[in-house]
C-alpha cells in the first residue's frame, strides 16, 4: 500500500438535474473541501467531467442551454468539456452519413456555461479534449454514434468478450485528461496540484473552428462565450510536457498570506513580485513581431455551499487572488505604490 503517492482523482459521474446552474452545492462543496485539504492537510487533484448533452438532434444549440453538471461547477475541480476531431466517415461502409460536428468543434455530447454569462460563477469547462463525434443521415431524424468517429478503450470484461470497445463522451475526454495529468505529475513530482492543474490549462490553445465559432462578421471575438463554451481550449501534450518547441515556462510555487485584521476591518496584507528573466537580446531581435505573455494564476479555495458568489472579495472565492504586470516605462517602486491597497 502507497497511502501517501500523489495521486489524480477521476470522477466522471455527475447529475443531471441541471438545477444549480453554476452555483455551489453541497456536492461541489465537498469536493473543494477534499481538494483544498481544509479537513486532512492533504490538497488533492481532482478531474471532474463537464457531463453530457442529451439532445444531440439540436446540436449545437442544446449544448449552449445544457449546462455543465454537478459537482463540475465546483471551484477547484479541473472541469473537462469535450471537443472532436474526428469528422472522417468511411463513404463505403456508411453511404450518406455525415459528420455532425466539423473537426476541431465542440463535440455532440459536451456540456457548457455559455448560460452562466454575465454571472460571476467559475469558468467551466476549464479544458476540452476529445470526446468523439456523432454521424448524421438525411434519412435518419436522429444522429447515430459511428464507430469510427468514438474513441477505442478497453473492455471491462476483456477476456470474456470483445477485448476492445468504442468510449467517448466527457467521461473520455476527463480519462484523457487523467493520463496527461498523471504523465506531467510523473515527470515533475515536485509540482503542487494547484500547479498541476495550472500547467494543464497553461499549455491549452482554441482551435481555429473554436474562435471561429465566436467571432461575428466584424472580426469581434465573444470571448466569454468562447471561454464558457471551450474553457481554455485543448491542451497540447508536447507543450505541456517540456518546453522544447520554443515555449517557456516559468512557474513559482510558494504560499501567501493575503489578509489581516485590522481593528474591525479586513485589509490586504501582502503581495509578491516576481521578477521575469526576460530575454532582452532575443526580444531585441524580433523587431515589430507581437509577443505575448500567458499567465496563469492558480489556488485551491476552501468550501461554503451557499450561494454568496463573489458578492463580496472576501466571499466564495476564497481569497480572490489576482495578478498585475508592470508597464512598460514603470519603476518596481512606482508599481508597488500603485498596488498597494487594491482589492
Amino acid at each position: 500500500m502507497t497511502p501517501d503517492r500523489r495521486r489524480v482523482y477521476c470522477m466522471a459521474i455527475t447529475a443531471t438535474d441541471d438545477r444549480d446552474r453554476g452555483r455551489p452545492s453541497s456536492w461541489s462543496a465537498a469536493v473543494d473541501d477534499m481538494t483544498s485539504g481544509r479537513t486532512d492537510g492533504v490538497r488533492r487533484l481532482m478531474l471532474i467531467s463537464a457531463g453530457n448533452a442529451d439532445d444531440p438532434q439540436h446540436y449545437p444549440d442544446s449544448n449552449m442551454t445544457d449546462g455543465v453538471h454537478d459537482p463540475a461547477q465546483a471551484w477547484n475541480a479541473l472541469a473537462v468539456g469535450g471537443y472532436t476531431e474526428k469528422a472522417l466517415i468511411d463513404p463505403v461502409k456508411y453511404p450518406g452519413w455525415q459528420p455532425l460536428a466539423k473537426a476541431g468543434d465542440l463535440a455532440p455530447a459536451s456540456c457548457t456555461s455559455v448560460t452562466w454569462k454575465g454571472t460571476r460563477w467559475p469558468i467551466k469547462p476549464d479544458i476540452v479534449l476529445e470526446a468523439g463525434n456523432m454521424g448524421r443521415h438525411p434519412d435518419h431524424a436522429d444522429p447515430d454514434c459511428l464507430d469510427q468517429l468514438q474513441l477505442l478503450s478497453t473492455a471491462h470484461n476483456f477476456t470474456a468478450a470483445r477485448p476492445l470497445v468504442t468510449f467517448g463522451d466527457t467521461s473520455g475526454a476527463t480519462a484523457l485528461a487523467a493520463h496527461l495529468a498523471g504523465s506531467l505529475w510523473a515527470k515533475y513530482p515536485n509540482l503542487t496540484p494547484e500547479a498541476v492543474r495550472a500547467l494543464m490549462v497553461h499549455s491549452a490553445s482554441w482551435t481555429p473552428a473554436m474562435l471561429a465559432r465566436f467571432t461575428d462578421a466584424q472580426g469581434f471575438i465573444d470571448r466569454e462565450g468562447l471561454v464558457r463554451c471551450f474553457g481554455y481550449g485543448v491542451p497540447d501534450r508536447r507543450r505541456l510536457l517540456s518546453s522544447a518547441d520554443n515555449s517557456l515556462t516559468l512557474i513559482a510555487q510558494g504560499s501567501i498570506t493575503p489578509f489581516h485584521k485590522g481593528g474591525t476591518a479586513i485589509k490586504p496584507r501582502e503581495m509578491k513580485l516576481h521578477s521575469l528573466p526576460w530575454p532582452r537580446d532575443q526580444l531585441a531581435q524580433l523587431l515589430d513581431a507581437p509577443v505575448t505573455m500567458r499567465v496563469t494564476l492558480s489556488y485551491f479555495i476552501e468550501p461554503n455551499p451557499g450561494a454568496r458568489g463573489w458578492s463580496t472579495k472576501f466571499g466564495y472565492q476564497s481569497h480572490g487572488l489576482r495578478f498585475m504586470a508592470k508597464r512598460a516605462q514603470e519603476t518596481t517602486q512606482a508599481f508597488v505604490k500603485h498596488q498597494q491597497g487594491r482589492p
